[in-house]
């Protein structure tokens, strides 16, 4: 495949200027350590069938205290091979919409720093050895791969209506004590842990009937003069935990500005894609003034084929086009929630998929709150309330093992439903509660301040502890007692 560039004279200007500038502090303390973000170049061909082509150039920045000599990157792409399992077995049917169909990537080259490299993988994790990085020094990396799309209605896949694109890029995974978080792939949750980097995508797609959602903001579309002809899409998305898009000929858009930031809502088959818009940008002015500003200018709400009802990127979300009315519309306010706890906010959603989705879902709810549905609020925290009861009277009359505790690992979950009601009724009631003892007033100070001070990081639980013990120490006991599963309702 021809290593097509982006503006090559341009971008080799903006990466120096943002080796030097683009750097990302969760606070703005001047005794904080100065974390540069991995800049990623990818330039993708897709075929219009089931196999994308795609080079990669990567400048990443060791922003440890000691020295690497080599380099893990996640292979998401992997999950949806022969050997993986992207879907729980409730899932599988709905995700297969032809049949069981497999995909994966190969990688095709490694250079780094110009010298052809050797790499290993292992499932969805690559790993190769790099001459020794200093702290603070960066090195250059170039790949050439080829995805080959499942047919399938998720996070990668060629759906009937559309491609989704998302995890298909070769991820470095971030470092923790010297360490590389690399987890395995779990059907269960978001089984993610993505650090902040700045992106430059150049997409060529088949035809000029395609329109593409994306991360980021487009920066140019242009036809390619060929038979037929292809059109080419130039984006960038800067300080994004990750990047995604979906494809389609079928796509219609609407878009809106909310307070500088562009709304744009892409659809196949809405019925009232107006009500759905209305719906995003709401979501974005109440989240903004409850928990702090928006820091990007665009965000997109798409829908597309989708197993599941919802999936959150860096200033993209998915939504599956086969919803009622009341399902699209919480669905869009769940998502949208997830661009402050995912998005800029980050965490470890494999060790602690409470702490995104129930803070997540606890938000959704307060929304309704926040915009005069008093009834909405409580009829969604007593639902969560009803449904964590249901699941543990069944546990316990089944002999089945449910231990109400929140602080576990995908892979320590018995089934779907123990992960969904920990994870998101559970998790909704234990922030709910945290909510009640503290008062609406200190809660919003809290919750401001957990994402300043943890805006583009990984955070933990002990994060948001902290932020809330500075106006509560009983809210955070009783936090642990959630965590620790030891309430009882």
């Amino acid at each position: 495949m021809k290593n097509r560039k982006f503006n090559v004279k341009i971008i080799l200007v903006v990466i120096a200027v943002l080796c030097l500038t683009f750097i990302v502090t969760a606070c703005n303390k001047a005794n904080e350590k100065v974390v540069t973000s991995p800049i990623y170049e990818i330039n993708l061909c897709y075929d219009g069938d089931r196999t994308v082509k795609a080079t990669q150039n990567v400048c990443y920045f060791n922003n440890s205290d000691g020295d690497l000599t080599e380099i893990v990157m996640a292979l998401y792409a992997n999950a949806y091979s022969e050997s993986g399992k992207p879907f729980t077995a409730q899932n599988v049917g709905a995700a297969y919409y032809d049949g069981l169909s497999y995909g994966g990537i190969e990688i095709k080259s490694l250079t780094v720093e110009k010298e052809k490299t050797d790499f290993t993988v292992s499932d969805t994790k690559m790993s190769f050895k790099i001459p020794t990085l200093s702290s603070g020094k960066s090195v250059n990396l170039s790949l050439e791969y080829e995805i080959t799309l499942p047919l399938c209605n998720g996070r990668l896949g060629k759906t009937k209506d559309s491609v989704n694109l998302s995890g298909f890029y070769p991820q470095i995974c971030p470092l923790k004590n010297g360490q590389f978080v690399c987890n395995e792939y779990s059907a269960l949750g978001d089984p993610f842990c993505s650090e902040i980097s700045d992106f430059f995508v150049n997409v060529t797609l088949p035809s000029n009937e395609y329109k593409i959602a994306t991360s980021g903001k487009i920066t140019e579309a242009k036809e390619i003069d060929a038979e037929p002809k292809k059109i080419d899409y130039e984006i960038i998305a800067e300080k994004t935990r990750d990047f995604g898009l979906v494809a389609s000929t079928a796509l219609k858009s609407l878009s809106a500005d909310v307070d500088g930031v562009t709304v744009i809502y892409d659809y196949l088959s809405d019925p009232e894609p107006e009500t759905s818009l209305k719906i995003a940008e709401s979501a974005l002015t109440t989240f903004s003034t409850a928990f702090g500003k928006y820091p990007y200018s665009t965000y997109t709400v798409c829908e597309t084929p989708f197993v599941h009802k919802g999936m959150e990127f860096s200033t993209l979300v998915m939504i599956d086009d086969k919803m009622t009315p009341k399902e699209r519309e919480l669905t869009i306010v769940h998502e949208t929630a997830h661009q402050w706890w995912y998005g800029v906010v980050g965490s470890n959603q494999f060790d602690e998929a409470f702490l995104d989705e129930g803070l997540t879902e606890f938000s959704t709810a307060y929304y309704y709150k926040a915009t005069g549905d008093v009834e909405t609020f409580s009829r969604l925290i007593k639902s969560h309330k009803a449904n964590y009861q249901l699941f543990s009277e069944y546990s316990a009359s089944n002999g089945s093992s449910f231990d109400g505790k929140m602080s576990k690992r995908l892979c320590d979950f018995s089934s779907e439903n123990d992960y969904i009601v920990t994870a998101y009724d559970e998790g909704a009631l234990a922030f709910n509660s945290v909510y009640e003892i503290m008062g609406e007033k200190r809660f919003l100070k809290a919750a401001k301040k957990y994402f300043k001070d943890n805006a583009f990081k990984i955070a933990t639980v002990d994060d948001f502890k902290n932020a809330i013990d500075k106006y509560s120490k009983q809210a955070g006991k009783t936090l642990n007692a959630w965590l620790e599963g030891t309430v009882k309702l």
